[in-house]
């Protein structure tokens, strides 16, 4: 039997999870008594395996009018042994299913599957002459590696199952649908879905898949699941075509998605419960057709006036909670005037190609960081929309963006754009903004949409380079949604004991900001230190609708030391080179520490920027 071991399986080892696709391959293969061999040929109606606990094996390739193969029991190996079936020839049929419930511990392996001339239509899930189809009854513990399958159908997914404890390893998926529209686009068609219907963890894994051409979602992990090192390009022909569209507890990483279409996105998430983890990735999506469902109209389809989605790299919008988005590399190109063409008939338009690498909002209570990684998002000519980071879409949680490198020639961050507002006052600390280019339309930080939503943010020791800077702010912060953006920088805070000469570890400091409502809180590590932002100043708009841009120096500043049981709180420092500066002003200082209103000579607090 030819069976591909999966021998890149190593470099996963310290990521996946403990029971390794090798370990169920062999308690499958334990199972099986002998070896069943399937004829080749015509097919005017599908083999059946009905019988457990042997090695099916396709002796040549199949030509089946409808359905060719049909799964009835567990225990079973399918082996194409590198032979073709072609299905679906003259009416409905899928090329491999299952006809029984619960079914487990069946490996198909080997070959190649394609739909037929019929081209027969799926429903508006995606479901129904797929090359793969095992819903809606269901499986557990399968083995789907190293198979070629294509399908063009209108509707049609790829390999489509309801699965749990599966592998999906290895296999290529063509879809060769070009043009054209979806019953639904809000359910879908996926090219490898492997948890379809269910809200369950599922807990699959997928590995070394290559995804090509897919029309609107490309891997469908399921919830609690592993993407790791697959390839998959998207040719969107409808809204929210994603690369890959990870569940609760899901871990994605080392895939490489490349996107192109009417609104392709790399990775799209949306859960309230969260708990997942991106990095590694590496994502470069394009907008380069029009659709009909946001530029049908005739406005949109006068070139002087293209219509065009926005690229996304990576997008969560309804609920996003723990989060882990890091050392992922986003590349965005986009063009206001982009010769594409139309989704629905193929013919030449001029698309307005925009394009954001983050796409990002939570709920109000959630909590989600995006960490070192590459953003990239470049205008052909200075007169496109290229956002690296977009705060957009009703953002209520609490966003950090730590250590990223920003690069964009038209707008670093967007505090809020055409799709929402930006509340919450996400975080963008120890970033690098680059500024490309030398287009006039250029911000670093901007409210855009006329500021007409509301645009908050924190802008703490961030790296400035290439012409970006924190002053060069669009004047859109004037505009009548309410607007507030905060700046600062770390400091470290360093609490000895005088009289011991010792560091004082454990002790909880607080930093009170001038007025502002962020407070700042760590504990002295054995060093006696710890790291606090201090925010100097705040832009903003008074009451919403003002039109124009206030600044607000926020003073004074209050130090809290709670050691052991006891509270200590700072006297002022009044100097120029104190927390109370406008400027971010380098120089260590130091600030005696009073209990009830006593200043204690024993214990000193030094702050260091």
């Amino acid at each position: 039997m030819l069976f591909i071991m999966f021998d890149k399986c190593n470099s996963y080892a310290m990521q996946l999870p403990p029971n390794s696709e090798v370990a169920l391959f062999a308690d499958i293969k334990k199972s099986i008594k002998g070896k069943i061999y399937i004829p080749g040929g015509i097919y005017s109606k599908p083999y059946k395996i009905v019988m457990s606990n042997y090695e099916y094996i396709l002796e040549s390739d199949v030509y089946a009018d409808n359905s060719a193969i049909i799964i009835e029991t567990s225990n079973i190996i399918l082996n194409l042994n590198n032979h073709k079936i072609l299905y679906n020839i003259k009416s409905n049929g899928e090329g491999i299913s299952t006809g029984s419930w619960n079914n487990k511990n069946i490996v198909i392996i080997n070959g190649h599957i394609e739909q037929g001339p019929a081209m027969s239509e799926g429903d508006q899930y995606g479901v129904g002459n797929n090359p793969i189809r095992m819903t809606p009854y269901g499986v557990s513990k399968l083995i789907i590696s190293d198979l070629i399958v294509s399908y063009g159908g209108k509707d049609v997914g790829g390999i489509v199952v309801s699965s749990r404890n599966s592998f999906f390893k290895n296999n290529t998926v063509v879809d060769k649908w070009q043009n054209g529209y979806f019953k639904n686009r809000h359910q879908g068609v996926n090219a490898l879905a492997g948890a379809m219907g269910s809200s369950d963890f599922v807990n699959n894994v997928y590995i070394d898949n290559n995804i090509v051409n897919c029309r609107q979602k490309g891997i469908v992990p399921g919830n609690g699941s592993y993407v790791v090192g697959n390839k998959v390009s998207i040719n969107s022909l409808a809204t929210n075509s994603t690369g890959i569209a990870p569940g609760i507890g899901c871990k994605v990483y080392n895939n490489t998605i490349i996107g192109r279409g009417e609104h392709p996105i790399g990775i799209f998430y949306v859960s309230k419960a969260g708990n997942v983890e991106i990095f590694n990735n590496t994502i470069d999506v394009q907008t380069t057709k029009l659709g009909d469902e946001y530029g049908g109209n005739q406005k949109c389809l006068d070139p002087a006036t293209p219509c065009g989605n926005y690229a996304v790299g990576f997008r969560t919008t309804w609920g996003g909670n723990n989060i882990n988005f890091h050392d992922n590399t986003i590349i965005v190109r986009t063009d206001s005037a982009y010769k594409g063409t139309r989704t629905s008939t193929g013919e030449p338009v001029v698309v307005n190609a925009k394009g954001r690498g983050l796409m990002v909002a939570i709920n109000a209570g959630e909590k989600s960081r995006f960490y070192n990684n590459k953003i990239t998002v470049i205008d052909k000519d200075g007169t496109g929309k290229a956002y690296g980071i977009a705060c957009t879409g009703g953002n209520l949680g609490e966003m950090i963006f730590d250590g990223n490198t920003v690069t964009s020639n038209i707008l670093n961050v967007a505090l809020g754009d055409e799709y929402g507002a930006c509340g919450g006052s996400p975080l963008f600390y120890r970033n690098t903004f680059v500024k490309a280019d030398n287009y006039p339309a250029y911000k670093t930080i901007a409210s855009e949409l006329g500021g007409y939503f509301e645009g908050t943010g924190r802008f703490v020791s961030n790296i400035f380079l290439g012409g970006a800077s924190d002053k060069n702010i669009n004047n859109n912060l004037a505009g009548k949604g309410r607007k507030s953006v905060h700046f600062g920088r770390e400091m470290t805070a360093t609490l000895q004991d005088t009289v011991a000469s010792t560091p004082i570890a454990g002790a909880v400091v607080t930093l009170q900001n001038g007025g502002a409502p962020f407070d700042s809180t760590a504990t002295t590590d054995a060093l006696g230190t710890a790291k606090l932002i201090v925010y100097d100043y705040e832009l903003h708009n008074a009451d919403s609708t003002s039109n124009k841009i206030l600044a607000r120096k926020l003073a004074p500043h209050t130090m809290h030391a709670v050691i052991g049981s006891d509270t200590f709180i700072t006297v002022l420092d009044k100097s120029p080179a104190a927390l109370d500066l406008m400027n971010d002003v380098a120089g260590t200082f130091t600030l005696p520490l009073l209990k009830d209103g006593i200043t204690d000579v024993g214990k000193k607090l030094t702050l260091t920027y």
